[in-house]
């Protein structure tokens, strides 16, 4: 028997969702289910990726290909999850903000790559149905569609707080915190949750979602300016620059905001993963000459965030530590 989670969301940063070209503002379910999909990998970064068997040749433990494609398909499967959007209010926009002033300089850095896209507006309200036969898949979802909520977003430029939701029906931020790969020791090849995720957020409030934005610009872009050589800041955001690579790990920084009695804040939520992990074009010279950059640069922004009062103060904003309490 199919059983069902409707979600009740509101839009509350400008959400870059689009449709099967890329740049109609649509919501889709296959990309509402792509984004599910990279935040179930995150949650269950404990698991082989590949099936594990015995002498025989027989499954004794489900690899993440394998259980991922059970769950959301794959080439030689039907997905167990049906997504259904039901659009209640939709605002979508009728500039673009390329055609800003400059004024609006951090609203075009932050959406670098999507600046001249029209986008749903702030106040856009949808409701998402998940369904399923299998009540376990159906869990599993949720949990993913509430990392997606409190820790990223949908659309282009999530992970620099755009798509930012408010929804019901989902476990709360205490709650998210509590989910076991918060407190085990993981290390997969991709970004993932475990014991190693740093979560810093904003104890100061903001009016309105654009001060919260200007704020993260501040901190991502001018902060990596003054403490990073320019051959360093790029570990911030990708492997390395200007050099042969067989696949490209996006930045693992997560920048997000939420509400609380219409009051924004935002959260930087540090994704790690097994970094230069299965990289065979390289040497081991040259692996371990990237690996000792990235983990030198993404520990000085690591305590940057953290103490961003003492360096930042000119900003008005206090950070809170908090790593898996």
């Amino acid at each position: 028997m199919m059983q069902s989670i409707t979600f009740e969301c509101e839009v509350i940063t400008p959400m870059f969702l689009a449709g099967a070209d890329g740049i109609t503002p649509e919501l889709r379910p296959p990309s509402i289910k792509g984004a599910l999909r990279f935040w179930w990998r995150a949650l269950n970064g404990h698991l082989p990726l590949a099936d594990v068997k015995n002498e025989l040749g027989e499954i004794i433990q489900e690899g993440l290909k394998t259980r991922e494609g059970e769950i959301f398909g794959d080439t030689n499967r039907r997905s167990k999850v049906l997504i259904r959007v039901a659009p209640i209010e939709e605002k979508i926009s009728t500039n673009t903000f390329k055609n800003l002033n400059r004024r609006a300089y951090d609203l075009i850095y932050m959406t670098y790559g999507a600046v001249d896209r029209k986008y749903y507006e702030v106040g856009t309200k949808f409701n998402i149905i998940i369904a399923s036969k299998d009540n376990t898949i159906l869990n599993e979802v949720k949990k993913a569609f509430t990392a997606l909520v409190h820790l990223g977003g949908l659309g282009a430029k999530s992970r620099n707080g755009f798509g930012s939701l408010q929804c019901n029906n989902i476990d709360t931020f205490e709650e998210l915190k509590a989910y076991d790969n918060f407190h085990a020791k993981i290390k997969a090849p991709y970004t993932s949750i475990s014991n190693n995720v740093q979560i810093y957020f904003s104890e100061r409030d903001f009016s309105n979602w654009h001060s919260a934005i200007k704020e993260l610009k501040a901190l991502y872009s001018e902060s990596k300016k003054s403490i990073f050589p320019k051959n360093h800041r790029v570990y911030i955001g990708a492997p390395w620059n200007k050099e042969k690579q067989p696949e490209r790990h996006s930045k693992i920084h997560l920048m997000s905001l939420y509400k609380e009695e219409n009051r924004y804040y935002y959260r930087i939520t540090y994704l790690p993963y097994d970094y230069m992990k299965g990289y065979p074009e390289m040497n081991e010279g040259q692996i371990t000459n990237h690996y000792t950059k990235w983990k030198s640069t993404t520990k000085k922004f690591n305590e940057l965030l953290e103490n961003a009062e003492d360096d930042y103060g000119n900003y008005s904003v206090n950070y809170t530590f908090n790593k898996n309490d």
